[in-house]
């Protein structure tokens, strides 16, 4: 049984590649071994976060970022397939979407296959939603859960402002706001200037307080503002 350290890395060493075939079938090898989806999701994670540190010391060039990235979507987009099968036609509506400028999307997508396990309707807008576009759009669709992510701290604002007019929408008053994202590993402090309902510091806190909605056991291990 592989440990998450040692996907991770394994992971990295695949997609590095570029052989997306070598690196499906290490996943599925994976995820054969019964191994928990969610500790593949944070595998991921944690590998593309790797992969953007050493594309910050250039370790790495811009190219191979974007194949990894690349690669990674084909994956999470083939995992995806199994939790549509989960999902219910009558469980709650969830919006998810990076914020304005955030072009980052691999982290809404584990949020959305996450809310699949557990028979969520999702709607995927995708990353760089514009404030003026999106606000409309949740006013029509009438979400329980609205989550979003915010990768920079130049984004920072832009989550401020759409926070503050869902707030001031009167059609969005039971709607609640989730965010996450890699800012606030940065700098934590930018967590106490949202004004959300739920914060998640990563795929596990999701997973656990999704697990504790739908099963009723355990302490919630998400932070709520």
């Amino acid at each position: 049984m592989h440990t998450i350290e040692e996907i991770q890395q394994e992971y990295i060493k695949h997609i590095l590649t570029g052989q997306l075939h070598e690196t499906d079938m290490f996943i599925n090898h994976v995820l054969e071994e019964d191994f928990p989806v969610i500790d593949v999701y944070v595998a991921i994670t944690c590998a593309m976060y790797e992969i953007g540190e050493m594309w910050n010391r250039n370790q790495i060039s811009v190219a191979d970022e974007h194949i990894a990235t690349a690669i990674s979507q084909f994956i999470l987009t083939k995992m995806a397939s199994t939790s549509l099968k989960h999902v219910s036609d009558h469980h709650k509506q969830v919006a998810i979407f990076s914020i304005e400028t955030n072009q980052h999307y691999l982290g809404i997508q584990i949020v959305q296959n996450i809310f699949r396990e557990f028979g969520y309707q999702t709607t995927f807008f995708g990353p760089d939603v514009p404030n003026q576009d999106i606000l409309p759009a949740l006013v029509n669709m009438q979400p329980h859960y609205i989550a979003f992510s915010i990768t920079l701290a130049s984004q920072v604002s832009y989550a401020q402002h759409l926070i503050h007019a869902i707030r001031n929408e009167p059609t969005l008053i039971n709607s609640k706001i989730m965010i996450g994202g890699y800012v606030f590993h940065q700098d934590p402090l930018f967590i106490q200037m949202m004004d959300v309902d739920y914060f998640f510091w990563n795929a596990y806190d999701l997973y656990e307080w999704l697990d504790v909605k739908t099963n009723g056991q355990g302490e919630l291990s998400c932070q709520k503002i």
